[in-house]
């Protein structure tokens, strides 16, 4: 088999990068949302989605919603070159185990959890200092007086906290963001079973249950993986088209979105920078979650879930839509 690992980490990286230029306003919004808690002064309060885009955009202009682009970018296009790159290796490693063209789900879901533990490893100081200057009015603009400006970009604030706070503060919010690992083992494991239904669904022809024969397109009757109902191989699935893998990223994302967003909360808090009475409720993941339980009850665990909603979808569709394309074109490389 030959060796295409470059091939997922360019075409990753692209895909990443690519969809933080398309959403990040959406992103600052959804940062500042998850933070209010009803305690911090120095924070501005917004009273929802619309509240927070015609504010941010009237005081701050485009430089406020564009705040902590830089990390942002750097976060996204790494992050998700390194996590295509170990996913389709771990993938591959599973492949070449069992002797099959075709993993099940758990499988897929495994390879995802691989890749989210490398990446987040690597990409969370970053995310930090993107968290802190989404939330800093003017995104690191001297200029942004009425509210006072802890960094002036992006390596400013990485070497300020690193200094500052340690190798404690760059990795802030790393316990929620390790959580996290599932969601994009279980949005991946999810796209690839999408994608393998819509496949299925152009190669078999629409046969009743009942005259369906047993075992159908299971490619390997030796192989100790469970068989997918829907088992295509790559060799046997049609080519599919970028509104097939639109599809797919979309139902991908809501599904682990759904199941996972109260830890983006948690991160966001954690990451955040944070006075002496914060650092004592948001310390550790169960003092955060305890805080939020009790002062802002369950719907506290999905502030900014509508700008989220709104960033992530077209953000997913981009991403896999622009990795598929570009995959597809280095093949022939």
């Amino acid at each position: 088999m030959a060796d295409t690992s470059w091939r997922h980490a360019v075409a990753g990286s692209t895909a990443g990068m690519s969809a933080v230029l398309a959403n990040h306003p959406l992103d600052v919004i959804k940062v500042r949302l998850q933070v209010q808690d009803g305690r911090s002064s120095t924070l501005p309060a917004y009273r929802g989605f619309v509240d927070a885009f015609t504010k941010i955009g009237r005081v701050e202009g485009l430089r406020g919603l564009y705040a902590g682009l830089t990390p942002n970018l750097m976060g996204s296009t790494i992050g998700w070159g390194l996590y295509f790159f170990t996913y389709n290796q771990a993938k591959r490693r599973y492949q070449d185990y069992y002797d099959t063209p075709q993993l099940s789900a758990p499988f897929h879901l495994l390879s995802g959890i691989e890749a989210g533990i490398v990446g987040t490893a690597l990409t969370n100081p970053i995310w930090v200092v993107k968290t802190r200057l989404a939330l800093q009015k003017g995104g690191g603009s001297a200029s942004a007086a009425a509210c006072p400006t802890r960094y002036t970009g992006t390596w400013n604030a990485l070497w300020r906290i690193a200094r500052e706070e340690g190798a404690a503060g760059l990795y802030k919010g790393f316990g929620p963001s390790l959580l996290l690992v599932s969601h994009g083992a279980i949005q991946f494991m999810t796209y690839e079973e999408v994608k393998r239904a819509l496949a299925a669904a152009r190669v078999l022809p629409p046969l009743p249950p009942s005259s369906r024969p047993s075992g159908a397109l299971v490619t390997s009757e030796t192989s100790p993986l469970p068989p997918s109902s829907l088992s295509v191989t790559p060799a046997q699935a049609p080519k599919l088209a970028p509104l097939d893998h639109a599809f797919a990223a979309s139902v991908s994302k809501i599904f682990a979105s759904t199941l996972t967003y109260p830890s983006q909360v948690l991160r966001s808090r954690q990451q955040q920078y944070l006075d002496a009475a914060s650092k004592t409720q948001y310390r550790t993941i169960a003092s955060t979650i305890d805080w939020i339980v009790r002062n802002e009850g369950i719907s506290g665990f999905y502030k900014g879930l509508l700008p989220n909603t709104l960033k992530v979808l077209p953000a997913s569709i981009i991403t896999f839509v622009v990795y598929e394309a570009i995959n597809n074109g280095l093949k022939a490389v």
